[in-house]
């Protein structure tokens, strides 16, 4: 519903604003009903690590590192065994770094919609590991919704989602998962991924120094982040809950 009333706001802005209307709509909106859920409970938004304290900045730029990491590691496994080659676009334009602060918000209302109080409530009434799942289905669901195919929201958000998940219940927070967040979309964007018109780099495949058929390295990287994060979920799910 809420997604629905953003969806009706997009057309008062000019198209090209898009991005910033759904994103900077759906967090004001998603953490205006997540507040009025909390005060129904007669608690307060710090029970549910979604107030502004002095780690905070720290958190959401510990996030941006760790994801900006295992997307390193993951790129490079595509460029040792896919023969996956960098160039630098030459479309790219300075005036695009404006584009991609949408990415901020956007990633901050997922957050604070899958990341915050519904993934707290879900962690006192199940285990760590079944909330992770839960959670994580419900955040591929909702990728699939929008337009996603099947697959792709599985082994992309489904499989991330647990690793945000570890990040939310191991800070007691949504900042580092947000930068966490973040650092996943924006190292997408930055090499064409996402998008062609945002990119810095572009990636080419080389047939030629392939160890393995295109597509099978990224999915095979995908299954290991997700299987890493399951096993650390069933490792610390006492010390997450």
């Amino acid at each position: 519903m809420l997604m629905l009333l953003v969806g009706f706001l997009q057309p008062v802005f000019p198209a090209r604003y898009e991005r910033f209307v759904y994103g900077i709509g759906n967090t004001i909106g998603t953490f205006g009903l997540t507040f009025l859920f909390i005060r129904f409970e007669k608690k307060s938004l710090r029970d549910y690590g979604l107030v502004w304290e002095a780690g905070t900045l720290f958190r959401f730029f510990k996030g941006l590192l760790y994801g900006g990491l295992i997307f390193a590691g993951l790129l490079a496994l595509l460029m040792a065994a896919e023969g996956i080659r960098i160039s630098l676009s030459p479309n790219w334009r300075v005036d695009a770094l404006f584009w991609y602060l949408p990415i901020i918000p956007l990633a901050l209302f997922e957050e604070v919609a899958f990341r915050s109080y519904p993934f707290i409530q879900l962690n006192k009434k199940f285990s760590f590991l079944i909330t992770q799942l839960i959670v994580a289905l419900a955040f591929a669901l909702y990728h699939i919704s929008m337009g996603w195919d099947i697959t792709v929201s599985l082994l992309g958000p489904g499989i991330w989602a647990l690793v945000f998940g570890l990040g939310a219940a191991w800070s007691k927070g949504i900042a580092l998962p947000t930068g966490l967040h973040v650092a996943l979309n924006l190292a997408q964007t930055i090499v064409g991924m996402r998008e062609e018109s945002g990119a810095i780099w572009m990636l080419k495949d080389d047939p030629a120094a392939a160890l393995l058929p295109a597509n099978t390295v990224g999915m095979i990287g995908q299954v290991a982040v997700g299987v890493v994060a399951l096993l650390l979920t069933i490792k610390y799910k006492d010390r997450l809950k």
